[in-house]
């Protein structure tokens, strides 16, 4: 996930269509919001992002189905 995008992202998941639910990261983390008791976080250790699969998932879908960046590189 790229920290840059994380906005958008988080945007885009947060939408009526998707209905995640964002809230406040933690300390070392750039995003976590959940959806029906799943939680999901991408945290940022000072040089990259890292997340578990299930994000990486919505991520590349987000990549190739957001009209603004098709195809963003992941």
């Amino acid at each position: 996930v790229r920290l840059q995008d994380i906005p958008e992202f988080a945007a885009w998941l947060t939408d009526d269509f998707h209905e995640w639910v964002e809230q406040s990261p933690d300390e070392g983390e750039a995003f976590r919001a959940h959806k029906y008791g799943m939680m999901i976080v991408v945290w940022y250790d000072g040089r990259r992002t890292i997340c578990g699969r299930h994000v990486m998932v919505l991520w590349h879908t987000f990549c190739c189905f957001h009209e603004e960046k098709p195809m963003l590189p992941c």
